[in-house]
Formats: structure tokens, C-alpha cells, sequence
């Protein structure tokens, strides 16, 4: 279990036990950690102990109490007082619903680049997605362009996908990776039909014995 030195000011030392989610410190008698000092506020920090590891949060950072610098004599301490009196929080809960599952079958195609497979990826301006694929195919006065220009979904799928010499990843793994939707499995399965027939991506055969 982790635990806190605390180093008084008389020289002796206290150890508090990290045994709670939850340890408050500050000024005020109520807190987990009283600290009678006039440069510590009533409610000066919060420490958020998540199985082993321990988090240090202190109220101003989060701008739930303000501060300004004042001195006694000529040390200098920082004086707090509330800055809001009601706090809104925001969850974001995104992360699971991508891990929603759906029951489609062709999610677990394990995929990737092809090697040597004469395709040219461009990317955005913004460098997080790609924009649109050029394929060449043929050879000599016979050999043609194919250029694909693809929908954002798409474009941040296939940014995701992995390199030739990379391991496969199923498409789930991708589109969880590009953060895509459910909504968006059409038009990305399209796609990288579209590509497997052109030989751009390539599938991982499963050996049957």
C-alpha cells in the first residue's frame, strides 16, 4: 500500500496510509489531511489513489478555487477562496461505445497493405487521415490510373491500416483505432473490398486442417 510522508514543520514526520479513492487535504477541520497553516486553503488538494497508482489534484488547477499572492511580514504565501459555487462535470463515455458489440462477421478479417501493390496514399492537410488513393495498374502504354477519393471514415480507417511488413489487424481492431463508428462499417467495408479486388490490401488466409 502507498503512503504519504507528511514533514512538520517541528522536524517530526507523519505517514499517511493512500488506503481510500479519496484523501482530501487543506486548512479546514474536515479534511483527510488537516494542514493549520495560513498558506494552505480549506480545500487545497485532493489525492485520487486508482488501485496502485496515486494522483495529486490540486483545486486551482481544476479553477475550482482561485488565488492570489499576499506576504506576511516578507514571506510570501498564496491566499484561496471558492471560485464557483456549483461544478459541472462531462463524461466521456465514447471509448465504449466503440466497444459495442455488433454482430458482423466480416469485422474479423484480419487485413493489411499489400507489398509492392503500386497504390499511392494521399493524405489531408491536416495529416490524420487519408484523402484518397491512386492505383496504378498495367504496364507500359497499356498501364492506367484509378484514383479513389474516399470519405472521412474512410480516409481514417486506411490511415490505420497497418504496413506490409506489419502484423494483420482484423477490421474491428482498425476501426477502433480510427475511433469510427458502427455507423460508418458500409462504407468501410466497401472500401476495402474495393481495395482487396484491386490488390491493394491483402486478407489473411487461415490455414484449414
Amino acid at each position: 500500500m502507498s503512503k504519504l510522508v507528511l514533514h512538520e514543520t517541528n522536524g517530526t514526520e507523519r505517514e499517511i496510509a493512500l488506503d481510500r479513492e479519496r484523501i482530501t487535504i487543506g486548512r479546514k477541520a474536515h479534511n483527510d489531511i488537516h494542514l493549520d497553516a495560513p498558506a494552505v486553503s480549506g480545500s487545497h488538494a485532493v489525492i485520487i489513489t486508482l488501485g496502485s497508482d496515486s494522483f495529486l489534484e490540486d483545486m486551482h488547477s481544476l479553477k475550482i478555487v482561485d488565488r492570489e499572492e499576499v506576504y506576511e511580514g516578507k514571506r510570501p504565501y498564496f491566499r484561496y477562496w471558492l471560485k464557483t459555487d456549483h461544478i459541472t462535470m462531462s463524461i466521456d463515455l465514447t471509448s465504449f461505445s466503440h466497444d459495442e458489440e455488433v454482430n458482423d462477421t466480416r469485422l474479423k478479417l484480419k487485413i493489411r497493405e499489400k507489398r509492392n501493390a503500386g497504390v499511392k496514399f494521399t493524405t489531408s492537410r491536416s495529416n490524420d487521415y487519408i484523402s484518397s488513393v491512386t492505383i496504378w495498374m498495367g504496364e507500359g502504354r497499356n498501364r492506367t490510373e484509378r484514383k479513389i477519393n474516399l470519405s472521412i471514415p474512410q480516409g481514417k480507417f486506411l490511415f490505420h491500416l497497418p504496413f506490409p511488413n506489419a502484423d494483420y489487424l482484423s477490421i474491428k481492431e482498425i476501426m477502433r483505432k480510427a475511433q469510427a463508428d458502427n455507423d460508418n462499417i458500409p462504407e468501410i467495408i466497401d472500401i476495402v473490398n474495393v481495395l482487396v479486388e484491386l490488390g491493394v490490401i491483402e486478407t489473411l488466409k487461415l490455414s484449414v486442417r
